[in-house]
């Protein structure tokens, strides 16, 4: 299949945004006092961060919408699961070798199979079932002759995965929240509908909506912090979460790079995204313990220490992921 550049970028950003998502992660901002301009320099980029699985989700049902039901398709999820098994086994012996975790072979080998071998394994776990399921998702759409039954059919996807997080607040409960853990399927069909219709969006209008729902975070905080800070889109199951990502993906995906350079660039970082989000884990919990042992004071030093710390893991997820490309699947094939 011919590479789409404007698919490749929407790849190459949704794991740069995961890899920068979890400076916040790491650095716990969700028990740090709200004082000081990095405070909400953070709280005002989370939320674009936290596209990161959203995009990968939307990519996903866009580029799967004719797969049916085959034992070669079922055989492909090997694409995944043998770089889903190399890593586990480089962590397993990172975590045994130099973080000193002490578990027993049987031990270590479960881990492989309940996805907590790599922490960052839920991903992979989420995405085996959803790959799964996709021919059936696909029969259910593809039978959905209108356009306004399929809106239909998002709306309400929406309604149960998407809006409980933001009508309901404590003990106040307007949307049933059963149904949360299916985000992925909405994700997947907003996704599917897009490359069946072909939506567009002006840069300039999806770049100011995107900056009005990032403000939104900081300003409630700012106006209503009362010790704890507020969540209103720091979550995949948000629905300003998941316009933000919608925005983006269709700024994106029709995008056309003229300078072969940076063409080349995004597409080696799309091809390589799988194994640099599987290894980051590594880099992070390397470089992170570092970094707040030795260095970390206050979340006023953000922005000295963000663009050091996610570099590199960045630069060093790809090193590894390359030499993995380079050596481990010519032998795999």
């Amino acid at each position: 299949m011919k590479r789409v550049i404007g698919l490749d970028c929407v790849r190459a950003i949704a794991i740069s945004f995961v890899i920068l998502g979890h400076f916040m992660l790491h650095t716990h901002l969700s028990r740090t006092p709200l004082v000081g301009l990095g405070m909400y320099l953070q709280l005002f980029l989370l939320p674009i961060f936290n596209t990161g699985v959203p995009l990968f989700l939307l990519l996903t049902g866009y580029l799967n919408t004719e797969k049916e039901y085959s034992f070669s398709y079922l055989v492909r999820i090997k694409k995944v699961l043998i770089p889903y098994l190399f890593f586990s086994v480089l962590t397993i012996f990172y975590r045994g070798g130099y973080l000193r975790e002490d578990y027993s072979i049987i031990e270590w080998i479960l881990k492989i199979f309940d996805f907590s071998a790599i922490p960052y394994g839920w991903y992979i776990e989420m995405y085996i079932g959803l790959y799964i399921l996709i021919p059936f998702l696909n029969i259910l759409y593809n039978n959905i002759k209108t356009k306004e039954h399929k809106i239909a059919l998002i709306s309400v996807l929406i309604i149960l995965t998407l809006l409980p997080k933001l009508f309901n607040k404590g003990d106040f409960k307007l949307l049933p929240e059963w149904w949360l853990g299916l985000y992925p399927i909405c994700y997947y069909y907003i996704g599917a509908y897009v490359k069946e219709y072909q939506i567009v969006v002006k840069r300039i209008v999806g770049l100011l909506v995107i900056i009005g729902l990032a403000l939104l975070e900081p300003i409630t905080n700012y106006l209503f912090y009362d010790g704890s800070l507020i969540s209103i889109a720091r979550t995949v199951q948000s629905p300003l979460c998941a316009i933000t990502a919608v925005l983006i993906f269709l700024m994106l995906y029709k995008k056309n790079i003229k300078s072969i350079i940076i063409s080349n660039t995004i597409q080696n970082i799309s091809k390589l995204s799988l194994e640099m989000y599987l290894v980051s884990y590594i880099f992070d919990s390397l470089l992170y313990p570092i970094f707040m042992d030795r260095f970390f004071i206050t979340d006023s030093q953000f922005t000295l220490f963000f663009p050091i710390i996610t570099l590199s893991v960045f630069i060093l997820s790809y090193i590894v992921s390359f030499v993995y490309h380079l050596v481990f699947i010519p032998i795999s094939k």
